[in-house]
């Protein structure tokens, strides 16, 4: 394992399932992530474990001990629209991780935005989610192979890592899902020092 010292920021970007709008509290719970989410991302060989690969595919442990969630617990985790700030939906006050998928518990604000949120979901309009986190730390769980050519190393197969110590920065409503595992409607890092990544 080796602790990243990057502050790069990363998102996923996830579609839609079992949501419960409690329209009378404005609370809406939902399911955000999936261990079974694998992204392709990149990152500094001297920030991460031996046997990783420059390029490398990523997956989230989703047990309760790898997640940071101060910010849920100071209730400073905010339900953001497109990952914008400025743009509250409203606040994260819980996070439960089971070992396989996280499930928040979102307070809706009160303002224009959220209402409209509100009226999407209940249309069937709302889209997807998404969330924003960085990782502190990694493990390999298979390195990374190569293959010599003309006397360079060749990748031919990226390392898969997973991530062991995740910050959670914020869960937005996303408008381009992409992992059908997760969602609803269906059964204080400096950001002018980081890169985002989607995937």
């Amino acid at each position: 394992m080796a602790t990243t010292k990057n502050r790069t920021v990363f998102t996923k970007f996830l579609s839609s399932s079992d949501l419960n709008l409690n329209t009378e509290q404005r609370t809406v719970g939902f399911s955000f992530s999936s261990r079974s989410n694998i992204c392709e991302r990149y990152g500094y060989l001297n920030e991460l474990p031996d046997g990783s690969s420059v390029v490398f595919d990523e997956y989230l442990s989703h047990d309760t001990s790898a997640w940071d969630l101060t910010r849920v617990s100071n209730n400073t985790c905010p339900f953001l629209r497109n990952h914008v700030r400025g743009q509250k939906l409203g606040i994260v006050k819980d996070v439960v991780l089971d070992g396989v998928k996280g499930v928040a518990l979102v307070k809706l604000s009160k303002n224009d935005l959220a209402q409209q949120f509100i009226s999407d979901i209940e249309d069937g309009t709302s889209g997807g989610i998404s969330f924003g986190y960085y990782v502190e730390e990694y493990k390999v769980i298979s390195p990374a192979e190569y293959s010599e050519i003309n006397g360079y190393k060749e990748l031919t197969k990226k390392a898969l890592l997973e991530a062991t110590k995740i910050v959670l920065l914020e869960i937005s409503s996303e408008d381009i899902p992409a992992d059908p595992t997760v969602g609803y409607n269906k059964s204080a890092v400096n950001l002018t020092d980081v890169v985002i990544q989607g995937n």
